[in-house]
């Protein structure tokens, strides 16, 4: 009997199917007599989950932007991440993603093409570097792990996630969707929790029991971008739908009484006001200033004082001592730590070209290794780094900012402020990284930069669709 034989060639996805099958029974084989069974159950689901974000990126991108937002409701209801840390786990398998991606195409040796990659490099390696004269051994390990797995990942994935035009769409329709429900669940919340009459002073909404302040950030960069792309929306039903979904993002963001995210929203929107300086008539500034301003007290007059309060105290107008005590402690405490840092960094030639060490501050001040930061991103890595960290660093956002500002110029309107979203997004996070959070707290930074990278590819090339 004859056969025609003929070799069928497989296609991207059963050759990820093929390779993720592999590497899942090698690794459960080496370590069923290590770990414990809920870890075991934690690797089968970590690579099940690769094998689907695989073929959905935009998916897996979500998931990692939004991961924090609800780690916390996760870990307090469901078993498995009680004991596993769920930000942890959509890591494993978005790195399982960008692994598998670069053997199956070999985009491993194009890294060094990447701008701002050689910077970022360096800036790890004096990260590294610094554990050997660190005063805080454990935190200053746990941060430059973190660093080098979280925010590396988020760039890398964040830049090759976003594949074409379409991939932007989605992206850009997603999370304008996620952020909706979530704001519309969390004003509701905080409605049913004035009526019942549980509010405290200085109440600080959230979402399931998210840090107000990473929340806030969350919603702020999403908020930003979609205010950015408002001169793009022609239709009257998607522009009356994009204002009041901002109006919906502001007033969130305003009742988590969190006064960082909320000054660095506004220092965004002067950016972005200035840029669009040039091509407004004197009337429509006028009219847009005055509407900003309207728009602002009438949430002030219209929300209850516990949610204001933050805002009102740092001004001494609030109504209850103890809440502008605490104002005034959580203010100064924070000036008093930017002082000591920097002091720090100043007090020898050495310390001013490498720092103290990474994660020393937290030793330095409070005289514990336990995360603790100064909440400035600058002057964390000037205290840890040194000179030398800062300029890297620096390097790095200079090298990233420049090809998207060039590509920018050479863009039409509306590709142009296709980009100019994500460009405000990061420069909304890069402002809200100067009052509070660590390196790893805004790791979000990196997210949109590499973004914003791969929108400037896109765009660029189709310029003319």
């Amino acid at each position: 009997m004859n056969y025609n034989s003929q070799i069928v060639a497989l296609n991207r996805s059963e050759k990820f199917f093929i390779l993720i099958s592999i590497l899942a029974g090698v690794a459960a084989s080496l370590l069923a007599f290590e770990l414990s069974l809920i870890k075991l159950v934690l690797l089968v689901f970590v690579f099940a989950g690769s094998v689907v974000l695989f073929r959905y990126p935009i998916l897996c991108l979500i998931l990692a932007f939004s991961s924090g937002i609800f780690k916390e409701w996760l870990t307090e209801n469901v078993a498995l991440f009680s004991s596993v840390d769920f930000t942890t786990f959509i890591f494993l398998m978005t790195f399982c993603v960008l692994i598998s991606h670069w053997l199956l195409t070999g985009d491993l040796f194009y890294l060094p093409r990447i701008d701002g990659f050689f910077p970022l490099v360096f800036f790890s390696l004096a990260m590294l570097l610094a554990l050997f004269y660190t005063p805080s051994p454990k935190y200053g390990l746990l941060k430059a792990g973190s660093f080098l797995a979280f925010n590396w990942t988020l760039f890398l994935f964040a830049y090759w996630g976003i594949r074409g035009r379409r991939d932007l769409q989605q992206f850009g329709v997603f999370m304008v969707g996620i952020t909706a429900v979530v704001s519309l669940f969390t004003i509701v919340t905080l409605t049913r929790a004035y009526l019942r009459g549980d509010f405290l002073y200085s109440y600080r909404a959230s979402f399931l029991g998210v840090n107000p302040i990473s929340f806030a950030n969350w919603i702020g960069s999403i908020n930003i971008l979609l205010i950015t792309l408002l001169p793009i929306l022609h239709k009257r039903a998607e522009k009356l739908t994009a204002m009041a979904l901002v109006a919906l993002y502001s007033a969130t963001m305003l009742v988590t009484n969190s006064r960082g995210p909320m000054l660095s929203f506004v220092l965004s929107l002067i950016i972005l006001f200035l840029y669009h300086f040039r091509a407004l008539h004197f009337v429509k500034i006028i009219s847009r200033i005055l509407l900003g301003i309207f728009f602002a007290l009438l949430l002030f007059l219209l929300l209850p004082e516990q949610v204001t309060s933050r805002y009102v105290d740092l001004f001494g107008g609030g109504s209850d001592v103890v809440s502008q005590t605490h104002s005034a402690y959580t203010i100064n405490t924070r000036l008093f730590a930017w002082k000591a840092a920097l002091s720090a960094a100043l007090s020898s030639p050495l310390h001013l070209l490498f720092g103290i060490g990474v994660g020393g501050f937290s030793s330095l001040f409070y005289g514990m290794d336990v995360r603790l930061y100064p909440h400035n991103m600058v002057i964390e890595v000037f205290c840890e780094l040194g000179l030398v960290g800062l300029f890297l660093l620096l390097w790095h956002f200079y090298a990233v900012f420049a090809v998207i500002v060039k590509k920018l110029k050479d863009l039409d309107q509306q590709n142009r402020i296709l980009l100019l979203s994500l460009v405000m997004g990061t420069v909304y996070l890069l402002l809200a990284a100067l009052f509070s959070g660590d390196l790893n707290d805004n790791r979000r930074i990196w997210f949109f930069m590499g973004t914003a990278l791969a929108a400037s590819g896109i765009l660029s090339t189709n310029k003319h669709n």
